[in-house]
Parts: structure tokens; C-alpha cells; sequence
């Protein structure tokens, strides 16, 4: 992501490599870009899960990643 663009400003703890594995429970292998947009988009402060995969070195990590939608 660049800095200081608005996925930057959105996700500031995704890191350059990680990988999005679900949204809301929802994996997102096989969906259209309209249907990830889709599945971000949500209503003004209501929560939204990310699961991630990160590669640290030699370890994969995968954790969940809880952010508040803005309006």
C-alpha cells in the first residue's frame, strides 16, 4: 500500500505481503472486485473482520484483524 492513501489510512497495520483471506467470515478466493467492495462496504461504524496470512521470515501467521467502517 502507498503511504498515506486511503487503504493505508484504513488498514494501517496490514503490512506489504499480507494476504486477505476472508472478510466477515467470507473467503474471498474466487470473487469478483465488485464482490470485495461489496463485502467492505457496511454500515458507518459498524465492525468489519479481516482474517490475514502473514509470512514473518520462515513462520505464517494468520490472525483476524477487527476494523470500525468510517462513513
Amino acid at each position: 500500500m502507498k503511504k498515506g492513501s486511503p487503504a493505508d489510512r484504513a488498514f494501517p497495520t496490514l503490512q506489504h505481503g499480507d494476504a486477505i483471506l476472508s472478510i466477515d467470515d467470507q473467503p474471498i478466493a474466487g470473487k469478483s472486485k465488485q464482490e470485495l467492495i461489496d463485502l467492505f462496504k457496511g454500515r458507518p461504524g459498524s465492525q468489519v473482520a479481516l482474517e490475514i496470512r502473514r509470512k514473518e521470515g520462515m513462520d505464517v501467521q494468520e490472525y483476524t484483524l477487527r476494523l470500525t467502517r468510517e462513513p
